[in-house]
This record gives structure tokens, C-alpha cells and sequence, in this order.
């Protein structure tokens, strides 16, 4: 059984207490990510770095979300999410400025991106969202946080949250994100 549609606003409001949490996480990551050495990271592409982000993204998941009420974490065949309210399976993932995530595709990646994911002791497939984070171009911040919501292999929507702990977000699905090489 599939769900539907969820708003933005719908997602968003009730995922606000997470961001927080869902920040923490990207920092820490590319925090660890910047302590390979520079000679190192000079070789690494965008699919690498965003591999080596991933497993430091899905490594803090215990210590961030385990007494969470309401989070559990999910490891489908190597899909880790974070089922929030049982009702999103929030999968965690390095995006373009347009929400996009690149991966492999799985039967369970394709479940995901069109609710149709069954987990055990949920009766109806949650909603899929994306929290996805956007990197500057030197690779030594994250620009942005987008709350996005794959339909397919297309989204529906996709919301900006600022990394400053400022309450809120917007909705962006008609923009995209700029980034510096639009400038030129």
C-alpha cells in the first residue's frame, strides 16, 4: 500500500524538531571527512567524497538518534534510513542543487523512492524524504540542507533549510539552489 503525496509544509513541520539533529550530522561528517589529509582529499571526486561522507553520515546514526523518541533506525540490505513517527523513511544523502542524489539502483532504492518500502512492524510504507546537504565548491562547507521528496526518479519537492539554527524552511520547487558557477 503506497501513501500519499505528503506537502512540504506538511513534511517540514512535523520534521522541524530533527533538523537540529539532521544538521549535527552533516557537520560531523564533513568534520571528519576534513581530517584525511589535503594531499589525499586532492584525488577524491564528488561520487568519493560523498561516499566518504555517507559512512560517516550513516556511522553517527546511533549515537545521534538511539533514545529519539519516535526515530529508528533501519538498515534495509545496505539502505540505511531513519524511520521518523513511522511515518518517512528519511534516507540521508550528499544532492545537487536541485535535490538529486546519484545511487545505485536496488529494488530497495526503487521501493524508497516511490513509497513503496515495507518495514517490519509498520503496517502502511512510509513516506520516502530525502535530507540531503549541498557542499560549497572547495568542499569545506555545506551550503545548504534540502528536505526533498524523491517520486520516482523525480521530486515532487524540495525545501531549504538554513545550517544556522534558524527555525524553518522554504520551499525551493520551482528554484534551484544557486551555486558559485552560475555567478560565471
Amino acid at each position: 500500500m503506497t501513501n500519499e503525496i505528503a506537502s512540504v509544509d506538511d513534511v517540514c513541520e512535523i520534521l522541524q524538531p530533527q533538523f537540529p539533529q539532521f544538521r549535527r550530522i552533516f557537520q560531523s561528517a564533513l568534520d571528519k571527512y576534513l581530517k584525511t589529509p589535503p594531499e589525499v582529499r586532492l584525488d577524491h571526486d564528488r561520487r568519493t567524497i560523498g561516499s566518504c561522507m555517507h559512512s560517516h553520515i550513516v556511522a553517527s546514526f546511533p549515537s545521534v538518534f538511539e533514545g529519539v523518541r519516535g526515530a529508528e533506525i533501519v538498515d534495509i540490505n545496505g539502505l540505511n534510513i531513519v524511520v521518523i513517527r513511522k511515518r518517512f523513511a528519511c534516507h540521508f544523502k550528499m544532492v545537487d542543487r536541485y535535490g538529486n542524489a546519484s545511487f545505485h539502483h536496488t529494488k530497495q532504492q526503487e521501493a524508497f523512492a516511490s513509497d513503496n518500502l515495507q518495514l517490519p512492524g509498520i503496517e502502511r510504507a512510509p513516506v520516502a524524504i530525502r535530507i540531503g546537504y549541498l557542499l560549497d565548491e572547495a568542499v569545506t562547507k555545506i551550503q545548504h540542507m534540502l528536505i526533498v521528496k524523491p517520486n520516482g526518479n523525480r521530486n515532487e519537492w524540495r525545501a531549504m533549510v538554513s545550517m544556522d539554527d534558524v527555525p524553518g524552511w522554504t520551499d525551493i520547487t520551482e528554484q534551484r539552489v544557486f551555486k558559485w558557477t552560475d555567478a560565471a
